[in-house]
């Protein structure tokens, strides 16, 4: 009789082992034995982890090659284990900060279809595939240009919940990303640049959804984030990249002139203390992790290669931070140029807008997160947003269906 031990023994067998040591409880009488079992049972249950040690285990288990899908966490639960700080889109700004976030409200203002008038902008609660949607949103403004971070299936969940849309079958989900764009296109003026940020492991499927919508796909470029997210990858991912180029049928946009490249470097610390008392030095191809009280020093290799190239080759002639979207804008938008956002997430495209003079388009399917859209661009600005055709602001809706 196994008294504790049930998922010991499991994992035992599924690693083929011969023996294992194990504690006779000869001695116990049959009802100390079942006290034992709930014991150890509530005991387990009351249990948790000491984070920073577990992440040094597996740390350390990383780096002797040892299979961490063994263990039974998630893919979702070791990313952020092994991530040395959230992501730019986690980190707290100050409210009135251009990258502060309001928390979704248990309570939703948004529904679907209504469309939110804030200033010169217009945020919808919608579908971003449907092209009535897409046409009521931009209200007979023709735009001219279009940043976009849409889902990129991969399942993710944070503290906020999932994201819609971001767990399709392959199929389901070019044909999703080819809808959208498709719509996006529809109220595009020729030759106006469209920017898509995505994640590399669905590549193929962005590229091919991009030109089959009717874009002219112009490169990619390749944003440098300032940390690393340490996984389970040889390579640790460092970089997003973002689709660029244009609808044809005229000369396309820009106003950036000729010394740009496709690597969009972050203008962050080149040395960084991380909230967990490590430190990171970037070295370029490299980032140098300082840790533990002996300052014991690793390289970790990144997704983002520096390699000079050769003066003659005879062979061969992953939230956006603001400022990322307003540096890409200001090349391929005048002031006062309508920018489209079918996937608003948490509003970054609006804030840049409303910072550099343009007209925000965004479309957002969540109401959770529109309402989000809406509260960031209240909260920093200082003005309400109303309701297209009741005229109510948002916070007497708010008001409204709190009391319902």
């Amino acid at each position: 009789m196994i008294i504790a031990g049930h998922g010991r023994l499991l994992a035992a067998k599924k690693l083929e082992l011969a023996s294992v040591p194990v504690i006779r409880l000869d001695h116990l009488t049959p009802q100390q034995q079942r006290a034992l079992v709930i014991a150890d049972n509530k005991i387990a249950e009351n249990a948790g982890w000491d984070e920073d040690l577990l992440r040094r285990e597996l740390e350390a288990l990383q780096d002797e090659a040892y299979d961490l899908d063994l263990l039974g966490f998630s893919d979702e639960e070791l990313g952020e284990l092994l991530d040395f700080a959230p992501d730019e889109e986690t980190l707290p700004a100050a409210p009135g900060e251009p990258d502060h976030v309001p928390e979704p409200q248990p309570v939703y203002v948004s529904s679907p279809g209504d469309v939110w008038i804030l200033g010169e902008h217009r945020v919808m609660c919608g579908d971003a595939t449907s092209l009535e949607a897409v046409a009521a949103l931009c209200s007979d403004a023709e735009v001219d240009c279009c940043w976009t971070d849409p889902p990129y299936n991969v399942d993710y969940e944070g503290t906020a919940g999932k994201i819609q849309n971001d767990n399709m079958e392959a199929g389901a989900f070019r044909r999703f990303l080819v809808d959208a764009f498709s719509a996006a296109w529809s109220v595009m003026r020729a030759g106006a640049p469209v920017y898509v940020a995505h994640a590399d492991t669905e590549g193929l499927a962005f590229r091919r959804a991009f030109t089959d919508a009717g874009f002219k796909l112009s490169g990619c470029l390749v944003w440098v984030k300032p940390n690393l997210v340490l996984g389970r990858s040889d390579y640790q991912w460092r970089h997003e990249p973002i689709l660029y180029g244009w609808k044809t049928g005229a000369a396309h946009s820009w106003f950036g002139g000729r010394a740009n490249t496709t690597v969009v470097e972050h203008k962050g610390e080149a040395v960084r203390v991380m909230p967990d008392g490590t430190i990171q030095i970037d070295v370029g191809g490299q980032v140098v992790v300082v840790e533990g009280e002996n300052m014991t020093m690793r390289s970790a290799d990144t997704s983002v290669i520096r390699f000079d190239k050769p003066a003659r080759n005879a062979e061969h002639p992953t939230m956006k931070p603001v400022d990322l979207i307003r540096s890409l804008l200001d090349n391929s938008a005048e002031e006062g140029a309508v920018v489209l956002d079918p996937f608003g997430g948490s509003g970054s495209t609006l804030i840049a807008c409303e910072m550099s003079r343009r007209q925000a388009r965004v479309m957002e399917l969540d109401p959770r997160f529109c309402d989000v859209i809406v509260r960031r661009w209240q909260e920093f600005t200082g003005r309400e947003a109303t309701l297209e055709g009741d005229g109510r602001t948002f916070g007497k809706l708010h008001a409204v269906r709190s009391a319902a």
